[in-house]
Formats: structure tokens, C-alpha cells, sequence
């Protein structure tokens, strides 16, 4: 199985969009059987992108989610030791006005569990699919530009309220990269996003 972290670094790269199973430190992921996956994640290759987000980013985008909200759920994921369904977030473009806001989400009881279990800023890939009004983006209609905008900020689902990024700071989909090099990297000197 395919181990993601390197050195406190989650590494990421066009491969890991047709990995259906890996693993970030010690938590395992199966975009195809694992606890809550989707059908999109597993053709995560086709559909959308991967986005190296935190546990806490993710809950700043998504409605709040108390901790008396179905917990069934909560006292499973304690007790689980299945993989898990990569968390993902839907985000929709308004054409009319240009707006970017979170459209929908799956995740955020996964994403407590991995934020009391790993700490708020873990770092894990998460699904990241596009909506032009009413239309699924598919993998090879998004362009770089939209990954960009969408990294400096969208409006929180259910919600007015805008989120400033940036949102996450590597992103991988199979027409593009952005910023994929490691942060490590990054400090020792500048560079710009990656274009697709």
C-alpha cells in the first residue's frame, strides 16, 4: 500500500489519483470499500481533484457539525478498524456572478475523529469536485485557473460567510498540478504554482 507521508510531509502526485487505497502515517484509506466512500472518489482519476487539506480547514467550509449530530456515527468511528472514504467537498461556480461557494460535502464526522485522533492541521488528501452551475466539471475541464481561485477562498456551505485561503496549497487532478511540491521545499526558496 502506497504511504503518503514523508517526513511530516503528505506527498502527493498524478499516480494517487488512480490509487484507490493508501495510507498518511498510520490512517488508511479506501476510495472503494473503506468507511463512507463514494463512486466518485474511486473515479477520483476522471471526476475532480485531490487537494492536500487539514481536518480544520475542512470544517471551516462545511456547516458546524455538534457533537450530539447522529452519534451512532461518532461511537462507530471510535471503535472502527476499517480504511476509510476520502472526505471530499463540492464546490459550485456561479457563471452569473462568478461566486465560488461549497455546494455540498461528505466527511466532517470522519474529519473530527481524524482531528481528535491526529490533530486539527493532519493534512490528508480530500476530493475536490467542481460545479459550473448545474454541470459536473469533469477532470479534463478544469482548469488551473478555477483550482487557483478556488485555493484563495470560497463562501462556507449553507452560508454567506467567505472563507479566506488559502483553502489548501497542493492540488493534483489529471490535467494539472498546483504547488505540488513539498512545503519543506518550499521554505528553501520561492516558487510559483505548477501549471496544467
Amino acid at each position: 500500500m502506497r504511504q503518503l507521508l514523508s517526513n511530516g510531509v503528505l506527498e502527493m502526485d498524478q499516480d494517487l489519483l488512480t490509487c484507490r487505497s493508501f495510507a498518511v502515517g498510520g490512517l488508511v484509506f479506501d476510495n472503494e470499500n473503506g468507511v463512507g466512500a463514494v463512486p466518485n472518489l474511486a473515479e477520483i482519476f476522471w471526476k475532480g481533484a485531490l487537494v492536500g487539506m487539514t481536518p480544520r480547514m475542512f470544517h471551516k467550509l462545511t456547516p458546524p457539525l455538534s457533537e450530539d449530530e447522529r452519534p451512532k456515527t461518532n461511537a462507530f468511528l471510535r471503535t472502527n478498524q476499517d480504511p476509510l472514504g476520502t472526505p471530499y467537498l463540492m464546490v459550485k461556480l456561479d457563471t452569473k456572478t462568478n461566486a465560488l461557494s461549497v455546494n455540498g460535502h461528505e466527511g466532517r464526522h470522519r474529519m473530527s475523529w481524524m482531528a481528535r485522533n491526529f490533530g486539527p492541521d493532519f493534512e490528508i488528501p480530500v476530493g475536490l469536485f467542481v460545479l459550473e452551475d448545474h454541470y459536473n466539471l469533469k477532470a479534463r475541464e478544469t482548469e488551473t485557473s478555477i483550482i487557483e481561485r478556488i485555493a484563495e477562498g470560497v463562501r462556507r456551505e449553507k452560508s454567506r460567510e467567505f472563507v479566506h485561503g488559502p483553502l489548501f496549497e497542493r492540488a493534483v487532478w489529471s490535467h494539472g498540478e498546483l504547488g505540488i511540491e513539498a512545503r519543506s521545499a518550499k521554505a528553501a526558496g520561492p516558487s510559483g504554482p505548477g501549471n496544467g
